[in-house]
């Protein structure tokens, strides 16, 4: 796990929604994959005020540059030390006492698709920040297959982060990393009224912010995939379709089965940019990411 230049871009937008990082937990230990001076020139180019003296430039993690962005504390949680952190839990298993609401920031670079029971290790995230805190993670999207035990799609997270659960996404974004970058903001698909998709070759990954508005009784909820939602909602709507298609039950099954092919293939290719904007670099997401927090 490292903090890349996409991971701290989230990090500076956090940092630039006014209440600052303040005590924060990254799951896993976060190697300085970018280097202290990417760091730093991302950092001021933001406006952010950057306290070099906090630097530790011959230690790999990227504790310090936390730090020098702006973090009171920075704590690691981890199943285990082998990489020294400072909290060993794991994550299958829910948090208590001291964790409960604990932290400002809880940040995951590379860990939750690792954790076999997600639904546990997403409600101690939640469970972990204090009412207002905010999540974040640059998690695996496609084309990850032997990373990990997952990878996850922007319904997940819209899904996970909602009102009933005393939260709300602030911001999601995809990108693929190649010879030029492909970064887009994704919408919500219970707002677009379909799937958001994009497949293509190459790995593609996903940056999540979200913020707890206040502590429930469950954090896990109950969670729909809103297309299924939408399709049990309009049940009666079915039943009329089902007798529109009884018009054509003369042809024979096969050619149905094809028609219906062809009736998906058209929707998935016309839709397949809905719910997709265009961002053009990492400045651009920091500008989204603070952009979405001041909207109600």
């Amino acid at each position: 796990m490292g903090l890349s230049q996409y991971g701290f871009a989230l990090f500076i937008a956090r940092q630039k929604m006014g209440s600052g990082l303040g005590r924060v937990l990254t799951l896993g230990r976060q190697r300085a994959a970018m280097g202290y001076g990417n760091a730093e020139r991302l950092g001021r180019d933001a406006g952010l005020v950057w306290d070099g003296a906090k630097l530790e430039p011959t230690s790999p993690w990227g504790d310090s540059t936390l730090l020098a962005a702006g973090a009171e504390t920075v704590n690691s949680m981890d199943y285990s030390t082998y990489e020294s952190c400072s909290i060993v839990h794991d994550l299958n298993h829910p948090v208590k006492g001291d964790l409960v609401g604990a932290f400002d920031t809880v940040f995951d670079g590379g860990t939750l698709e690792h954790v076999y029971d997600f639904p546990t290790a997403m409600r101690n995230c939640i469970t972990m920040l204090a009412d207002g805190g905010v999540f974040m993670a640059e998690t695996p999207s496609n084309n990850w297959m032997g990373h990990g035990f997952y990878q996850f799609s922007p319904e997940l997270f819209y899904r996970v982060f909602c009102e009933a659960n005393g939260c709300r996404l602030l911001s999601l974004v995809l990108f693929r990393e190649g010879l030029v970058d492909q970064i887009f903001a994704v919408d919500d698909p219970a707002n677009v009224g379909s799937r958001v998709r994009f497949n293509v070759t190459g790995r593609t990954s996903l940056l999540v912010m979200a913020q707890k508005l206040r502590t429930t009784e469950d954090e896990r909820g109950t969670m729909q995939q809103s297309d299924y939602q939408t399709l049990w909602r309009q049940a009666s709507n079915d039943v009329q379709a089902q007798a529109r298609r009884g018009t054509l039950s003369f042809l024979p099954h096969a050619w149905l089965r094809g028609l219906d092919n062809l009736r998906t293939d058209w929707e998935r290719w016309r839709n397949r940019h809905r719910g997709l904007r265009r961002l053009r670099d990492i400045p651009s997401i920091i500008q989204h990411c603070t952009a979405s927090y001041d909207r109600p």
